[in-house]
């Protein structure tokens, strides 16, 4: 009898073990994005952020590889302010993701020559088209603060992309769509609803040159269901401000679940990795004053998106000013710097100006 209690013991303690290694690693979000981080809470909250854009090339042959950008007319803002969204929810932030973008696509042949591929946005946008608007991609998600949490309760994208067709090849697809996610109260639930903004056009409607087509979205009317099974979950539009409420420290790293409006139909992991706390110059805008080389506290941060047992292409890179101290953080944990790869090149956003005032310039 002894024996079998013993085995019975190992038995329980591996099922302990196993139940203890799958429950949920919840991610604690501090206010870094407040003046005081110690605060609760700022009723009167509003931030402006504008960043300029910029590219990184890679060299590829036998592909569109080359972008050339319009930056009078290119910009990322994110604005987040406190608001109300229904009875049922309390602390309610706001948050709109805005990217506007004008260029110039290039084909770059095995020999290095340049052959325009499509122009967008700008000096090319005309009255007469909807195929040479710029791109552009509207973020608007509501989520709320609770027990040091950023629960999102209701998000809608619409995305006006130019989409190389492949890494190969010199012709690109205008995708037009949008998805709305409805979050249950306890944020373990959503229903997803992605819809094609062009409609039912015929093949003759979808092409608009031998470089360029309308493509069809698939739609999506499903729903997602434990998304904090493992990790604190996130809208993919709460990513660069939910970044900011981190506590980072060399070589940490924290993971945390979202959705990606592409696929919609499962919850990928986002896993925040600081390498290291770094000196970098401050140059933009801050309420007014104009900072120049300041030189700022920040944190290096790659963020990567895995799922389904694979890797979901290149990371994004984050620089990401930090506390001067547990009560003051002075420059409000702002991203100064944002990279967001691609396969054909790659977007950088240099912060330009941050406000903290509705009337502010």
């Amino acid at each position: 009898m002894k024996k079998k209690l013993a085995i019975l013991a190992v038995l329980l303690c591996g099922v302990f073990l196993f139940a203890a290694c799958s429950a949920m690693i919840p991610t604690d979000f501090s206010a870094n994005w407040l003046k005081n981080p110690s605060s609760i809470d700022d009723p009167e909250y509003y931030e402006k952020l504008v960043y300029s854009i910029g590219t990184t090339s890679t060299d590829m042959k036998d592909s569109i590889s080359k972008v050339e950008i319009d930056p009078e007319n290119s910009s990322l803002v994110l604005e987040t302010e406190k608001t109300n969204f229904s009875q049922d929810y309390t602390n309610v932030y706001k948050l709109t993701y805005t990217l506007t973008l004008s260029a110039t696509y290039y084909y770059v042949d095995a020999s290095g020559n340049e052959t325009k591929v499509v122009a967008f946005g700008g000096a090319n946008d005309t009255a007469e088209s909807d195929a040479d608007d710029p791109a552009s991609i509207v973020r608007e998600v509501y989520f709320n603060t609770v027990d040091k949490d950023l629960q999102p309760i209701y998000s809608k994208t619409t995305v006006f992309s130019y989409s190389p067709t492949s890494m190969n090849g010199n012709h690109v697809d205008l995708y037009y769509y949008s998805c709305e996610i409805n979050y249950d109260a306890e944020c373990k639930n959503a229903t997803v609803k992605r819809t094609d903004l062009w409609g039912d056009l015929s093949n003759e409607e979808r092409k608009v040159s031998d470089t360029l087509s309308k493509a069809a979205t698939s739609p999506i009317d499903a729903k997602i269901s434990d998304l904090q099974k493992k990790y604190t979950f996130i809208d993919e539009a709460q990513l660069f401000f939910a970044a900011r409420g981190i506590n980072y420290s060399e070589n940490s790293s924290n993971t945390l679940a979202t959705t990606a409006v592409s696929t919609a139909l499962n919850t990928l992991n986002l896993t925040l990795s600081c390498s290291e706390i770094v000196e970098s110059k401050g140059n933009f805008l801050l309420d007014g004053t104009q900072l120049s080389d300041q030189s700022i506290s920040c944190a290096n941060v790659s963020i990567s998106l895995s799922g389904n047992g694979s890797n979901n292409g290149a990371a994004h890179k984050m620089l990401i000013a930090q506390k001067t101290s547990d009560t003051r953080s002075d420059y409000y944990a702002l991203p100064l710097r944002i990279e967001s790869p691609s396969l054909t090149f790659g977007m950088v956003y240099t912060l330009t100006s941050a406000t903290h005032t509705r009337d502010a310039a």
